[in-house]
């Protein structure tokens, strides 16, 4: 039987005004085995909501094993959305009043404006996932000079290390980002759209003249949500053939003035520099003894002050001198162990890294 809307206008008003104490809400998700209405109503059902039960009277059912006991589950109204197909499928999900409490689904007919709002939300979905599958290729002026390769001092050159560690390249690669968002998602620059984490899932949502939809995704329907990027040189070499990478992972706020406002994060788990994962080097759970690695980190305090390396979180090593296999010992008994080095930019901390104590050259590496 569907439910007309119409007929129902002062029970759902009330609910939805009421939506605390009467508990009635609305949730969505996506749903590609959503192909006709059975398999749809039956998904609606697998989302109805929880039992809550009291025994009457706030009774202790300890002390009080004969008390009645009262049992409930708000109505909900379940949005599935398949994308594949552009499908929208709305039910009205209630419970039985008497054990034991079977759930219920009943078609339950959206408005003109809502319909078109998860259908958008599909749209949302396909475009994002189009722009994903194309990738990024790296064109600004700051990667393209990071990116020219050749060798310094006989070190590869253009890596994904000197990337991570040259801020121009950095904000460059975000730069690039927003700005693919921007150009794939530019239909819906009036829609204020979102791609984000919400509670337990990642979810796709717009807004659209007052009528606000979302679509979450489940644990089984995943959505690329990660830019990765490529370097051909290594200081490390591509070990396995497995070239260095960095990987970001994107974030939709919304859009402003017709450019995207996204979260642009760099997933260090997911990236690997000179051959090793790149949060594995930044924690000291790698000994770094490449030479090119060493020296390459050692440029980070170069001629800006704000920047220091300290060892151990103790002493600051002199700006003057440079890393290296072949130096002094430094700051610890004895110069064959390992130490671990902090880089701290403008007195914050940034990473850790672990080499051998002797890695600072010079005799006067430690200032007081």
């Amino acid at each position: 039987m569907m439910l007309n809307r119409f007929g129902l206008t002062i029970f759902f008003t009330l609910h939805f005004f009421f939506s605390a104490a009467w508990g009635l809400e609305t949730v969505g998700y996506f749903c590609n085995h959503c192909v006709d209405f059975q398999s749809a109503r039956s998904q609606a059902i697998l989302n109805a909501a929880n039992i809550t039960c009291d025994h009457a009277g706030g009774a202790n059912p300890v002390l009080n094993p004969d008390a009645d006991v009262q049992c409930s589950a708000p109505q909900r109204i379940v949005i599935l959305g398949n994308h594949l197909s552009d499908q929208v499928y709305s039910f009205l999900v209630t419970r039985d009043d008497q054990s034991p409490w079977a759930p219920q689904a009943e078609p339950f007919d959206l408005t003109s404006s809502e319909n078109l709002s998860y259908r958008t939300v599909l749209d949302l979905r396909r475009q994002w996932e189009t722009m994903m599958a194309a990738g990024i290729e790296l064109q600004s002026e700051p990667m393209r000079a990071l990116l020219q390769g050749g060798k310094n001092n006989n070190c590869p050159q253009g890596t994904a290390l000197d990337a991570f560690l040259d801020n121009g390249a950095q904000q460059a690669i975000r730069d690039q980002i927003a700005a693919t968002v921007t150009a794939q998602l530019q239909e819906f620059q009036n829609d204020a759209p979102w791609f984000r984490r919400v509670g337990q899932f990642f979810s796709f949502g717009i807004s659209r003249g007052g009528v606000s939809a979302s679509l979450a995704l489940t644990e089984s329907d995943a959505v690329q949500r990660h830019f990765s990027f490529a370097f051909m040189n290594s200081e490390g070499g591509n070990l396995f053939d497995l070239p260095d990478r960095l990987v970001y992972e994107v974030e939709l706020a919304t859009m402003s003035g017709g450019q995207a406002v996204a979260e642009i994060n760099l997933r260090e788990s997911l990236s690997r520099v000179a051959g090793v994962e790149l949060q594995r080097l930044l924690a000291a759970q790698i000994d770094v003894t490449n030479e090119c690695v060493l020296e390459k980190l050692g440029r980070l305090d170069d001629g800006d002050p704000g920047r220091e390396f300290r060892i151990g979180g103790g002493g600051l090593i002199d700006p003057g001198n440079t890393f290296g296999t072949g130096g002094s010992s430094a700051g610890a008994p004895g110069s064959s162990g390992m130490c671990t080095f902090d880089f701290f930019s403008n007195g914050r901390f940034q990473f850790t890294f672990r080499a051998p104590c002797n890695s600072v050259s010079d005799t006067e590496q430690i200032k007081p």
